[in-house]
């Protein structure tokens, strides 16, 4: 004869097993209503790496259901849900149950609930589409004015639409420093490229989330890759440093040389400007906004030309022929030249560039005295230093 006793024992540790085994995956369903007989994939975030976990077809009423399995259940991961280039990003914890729901386009147009650092990512994702839509309506206006005083107010409102965009993500930041999130906040780009944490007093915001999270996972491959792109952050500040204090050291020798040629083939070298105050600007003519860029600049250069300013433009692209169409196009005025070797070239190296459009102000002297700096705030600087 069984004893009962032995059998409730059993009962109960089976259960146990069972909810300890559930609580080492996490559950991602819902309704994607124009997704019907398609087939979704999800992928797991590494890195730069997008890793394939398991794919899933959205029944005929526009269901779904998959399933991750976890590694370690002590930590969160970040997952894609994707529908061929369109793709919304989750932050999953074990024995969560995601709800995913969306009528029509998939990124821009969901809702998700079961998750908080589902719920976190999508507040970040709806904040940058809506300040990249007040961008993108501003810059429209600013194409379609012929007013000095008119482009001048919409630059400044395209500047404070960024500024009030990355106050927002600071408050995010610092409010949940111990979240994945906060880190994926940390990371935001907008469409243009621009990293809304880019200056290099943002360090601070880094560390502050790494330190945070190294005492709540420990483990993290996000924590630990976090911890190495921190160190990198450091050392081009180092860099930057070293930059800003390259004045001339020989008669060869000012800033880290730059010397390209222009569209009709002339030799141009920056240490030629010696003596001048100069803009050394970074570009490249796939950016979305660079003919917006280069008129905010021709503004610039009006104002400033017969004070001793000049500007070396550098553009990092591999087409000759689409920069010569666009420079020649575009009329622009100062010294624009062309390193074909793009992102990978030695000029970007020595003056450390990772994203574009990038500026250095320099003074008569040599010195790095501003950078990224952009619209007013560029005029009054050079205003300063020609007085």
């Amino acid at each position: 004869m069984i004893n009962k006793k032995l059998i409730g024992l059993f009962s109960i540790l089976l259960s146990l097993l069972m909810i300890g085994c559930s609580g080492d995956k996490a559950t991602i369903k819902g309704t994607l209503c124009d997704l019907k007989n398609e087939t979704l994939l999800l992928e797991q975030l590494a890195g730069n790496q997008r890793l394939f976990v398991d794919s899933v077809k959205v029944s005929a009423d526009g269901s779904f259901s998959v399933k991750y399995l976890f590694e370690s259940k002590d930590e969160p991961v970040l997952l894609n849900l994707r529908h061929k280039e369109d793709y919304i990003t989750l932050l999953v914890e074990a024995g969560e149950k995601v709800d995913v729901e969306s009528i029509i386009n998939l990124s821009r147009n969901y809702s998700v609930s079961g998750s908080k650092g589902s719920e976190q990512l999508k507040m970040l994702s709806k904040s940058l589409i809506l300040t990249s839509n007040t961008i993108d309506s501003l810059y429209g206006s600013y194409n379609k004015s012929t007013s000095y005083v008119e482009k001048e107010s919409i630059i400044k409102q395209i500047k404070q639409t960024y500024i009030n965009h990355k106050r927002a993500n600071i408050d995010f930041v610092l409010n949940n420093s111990n979240s994945i999130a906060a880190m994926v906040a940390l990371y935001q780009r907008m469409p243009n490229g621009i990293n809304v944490f880019g200056d290099k007093n943002d360090i601070l915001y880094f560390r502050k989330v790494n330190e945070a999270l190294l005492e709540k996972y420990p483990n993290s491959r996000y924590v630990q890759a976090m911890g190495r792109d921190i160190k990198e952050q450091e050392n081009r500040s180092s860099l930057d440093n070293l930059i800003r204090k390259s004045v001339l050291n020989s008669d060869n020798h000012w800033l880290p040389e730059i010397d390209l040629n222009d569209i009709y083939g002339r030799e141009h070298k920056l240490s030629d400007l010696k003596g001048k105050v100069v803009l050394l600007n970074f570009w490249s003519y796939t950016l979305p906004n660079y003919s917006v860029l280069n008129a905010e600049m021709r503004d610039v250069y009006e104002q400033a030309k017969d004070k001793g300013f000049e500007i070396y433009q550098v553009c990092l692209d591999d087409d000759k022929a689409t920069w010569i169409g666009v420079v020649l196009s575009q009329s622009l005025p100062w010294i624009s030249v062309l390193d074909p070797k793009g992102a990978g070239s030695i000029a970007a190296k020595n003056y450390n560039i990772s994203t574009m459009p990038a500026n250095f102000l320099i003074d008569r002297d040599g010195n790095i005295v501003g950078k990224n700096i952009w619209g007013a705030d560029l005029v009054n600087k050079i205003n300063e230093i020609t007085e």
